[in-house]
């Protein structure tokens, strides 16, 4: 009994923490983008940005 929640809770942890890098990622790529190309978010890679968003969150 200890044991699985000494599990779940290292399992929630975790989960957490991988939200948290893919939103940490998520942002990465747009300020990245965003700093490169400024025109890559409006031109036509702006829908691939999009569904990385969709995709992430």
């Amino acid at each position: 009994m200890q044991l699985f929640t000494l599990s779940s809770s290292l399992a929630e942890c975790s989960t957490y923490w991988l939200s948290l890098l893919n939103i940490a990622i998520g942002y990465y790529v747009i300020v990245k983008g965003f700093w490169t190309n400024p025109n890559k978010l409006w031109g036509e890679e702006s829908e691939n940005y999009r569904n990385f968003l969709t995709l992430r969150f």
